[in-house]
């Protein structure tokens, strides 16, 4: 059953929606009261770890008695169920290939005890060493498989950036996994972010991207306000932002990760008991602060907002978002329903990857990574109440929200003819373009005077990715791709 986006939160046609949605549920019961059981009912061998049902797979037929109990109809089989797999998993996700990858990926409350494995249980996540061992593997797992360059995290233990930190230690095992030093993460140069158990973070690949300047945060204290005070209330995670330069070809672009309030408990607002959830209107603050502080202090660099917005797709966050020029990369890359959480039985994205304009114009593609949301709890690191077979360290299950990734392409500047290098054919091209009175895009702006003239014709010699074409200068290279060939518009 979806919930978004299927209409607008707030309407008549949501509460319909919510109402059908209450209806349309009948509950096959695994005939136990005691935890989670490999149950033979369901599938030939049981359910395992490597032999799942995910949400999606079509029950063809059941027998068995109806109950009625903790508030659904449910059935109790007699025999076994046949089941279809529909929705099988992937190994990686699946999405056109750019030459940057970016992804967001709630982490679940990943906590590491005092980092020396003493300190359990702690104040959320993991209650032991064991169980934690299992869910910075699961975890490391599923990055590694995403190879993306750059991965905002949300719900890391807020312990700071020493080497006994959790993003450190997280860090330190994806390495150890790639066998090399390619994974690096953000210090936000504070001791913290914020005042809340956890906070976001930011890893990247130190081979693809290089950090530009410091992180910078946007808290209550540096907020744009109101008469109701700051936009970005407190109860919201701080906003971590960095901005990088992709290294292949000089362009540099800002990642901004967040986590908003979530609707689990109230802000004492106006609303609050609409299909939105609570702290409706706190989010859609957050999310107007978060606009005006990433265009006054950015400007027009190309610019992604990741993260647990703990908002559908047409709630009030989103909806501001996208009519403030922000893309939803994954709505304007699929036509089917996204989704990346779960919520009795009801599917809806509170995770997202939203581009402003300049950055999309790099979009290649985006996705919803169903490793999380689709998988049985059961299949998590915990290990209370579960059989001893059903403990794992695969990438499935590893959170409770799906990761989100997108792709983008930069192209090197300078190219004019598109074929992947800078070399005389190219400054040709230009020149005799301005010859022409042809229109000339404005990454030709070589030398960044706001014109385009034979100066730029010259500083255009000195990119020149070929031997023996330039004069020893290390090449330049930036964002959109050339407009036109050698022979005009292409």
């Amino acid at each position: 059953m979806h919930a978004d986006p299927v209409v607008r939160a707030g309407t008549q046609q949501a509460e319909d929606l919510a109402e059908s949605n209450t209806l349309d549920v009948l509950l096959i019961d695994d005939n136990s009261s005691s935890g989670f059981v490999p149950s033979d009912l369901l599938l030939a061998g049981g359910v395992m770890p490597h032999n799942p049902v995910r949400l999606g797979d079509k029950v063809l037929a059941v027998t068995g008695a109806l109950d009625y109990g903790f508030g659904n109809f449910r059935i109790q089989p007699s025999s076994s169920v046949e089941v279809a797999t529909q929705n099988s998993r992937t190994d990686s996700p699946e999405l056109e290939e750019g030459n940057l990858t970016i992804a967001s990926f709630n982490v679940l409350n990943l906590f590491n005890g005092d980092g020396q494995g003493q300190g359990f249980p702690t104040s959320r996540g993991a209650d032991t060493f064991s169980e934690y061992e299992r869910q910075q593997a699961k975890i490391v797992a599923a990055i590694a498989a995403m190879d993306a360059d750059i991965i905002g995290l949300m719900e890391l233990e807020n312990d700071g950036f020493g080497p006994l930190s959790s993003i450190a230690q997280l860090t330190e095992a994806l390495n150890r996994s790639a066998g090399d030093n390619r994974y690096a993460y953000v210090d936000a140069g504070t001791p913290t972010i914020g005042s809340d158990a956890i906070a976001s973070g930011l890893l990247y690949r130190a081979d693809k991207v290089a950090t530009v300047g410091a992180a910078q945060i946007l808290t209550a204290e540096n907020s744009i306000r109101d008469d109701n005070g700051p936009l970005f209330a407190f109860n919201n995670r701080p906003s971590l932002t960095q901005e990088f330069r992709f290294k292949a070809t000089g362009n540099t672009f800002v990642v901004d990760v967040n986590h908003f309030k979530s609707k689990g408990s109230a802000c004492r607002e106006a609303g609050e008991d609409t299909l939105a959830g609570n702290c409706n209107l706190t989010r859609t603050r957050a999310a107007i602060a978060l606009s005006a502080w990433l265009g006054s202090t950015y400007e027009d660099t190309p610019t992604v907002v990741l993260g647990d917005l703990n908002a559908y797709a047409k709630e009030d966050p989103i909806v501001y978002l996208t009519d403030a020029g922000f893309t939803n990369t994954v709505a304007a890359s699929k036509q089917d329903t996204a989704y990346s959480y779960t919520f009795k039985g009801e599917l809806g994205t509170l995770d997202y990857q939203l581009a402003n304009p300049a950055m999309t114009e790099l979009l290649v593609d985006a996705t919803i990574w169903h490793i999380n949301a689709d998988e049985i709890p059961g299949f998590d690191y915990n290990e209370e109440r579960k059989p001893e077979s059903w403990l794992n360290t695969l990438r499935y299950r590893a959170s409770d929200h799906d990761p989100v990734l997108a792709t983008y392409r930069f192209a090197l500047i300078g190219d004019w003819d598109g074929d992947g290098d800078v070399d005389m054919r190219d400054s040709i091209g230009l020149l005799f373009a301005l010859i022409r009175g042809l229109p000339v895009d404005a990454s030709f702006d070589i030398n960044g005077d706001g014109r385009i003239n034979t100066r730029d014709v010259a500083a255009m010699r000195k990119l020149c990715t070929r031997p023996g074409c330039s004069t020893g200068e290390k090449p330049v290279r930036r964002g959109r791709e050339s407009r036109l060939s050698l022979w005009g518009s292409r």
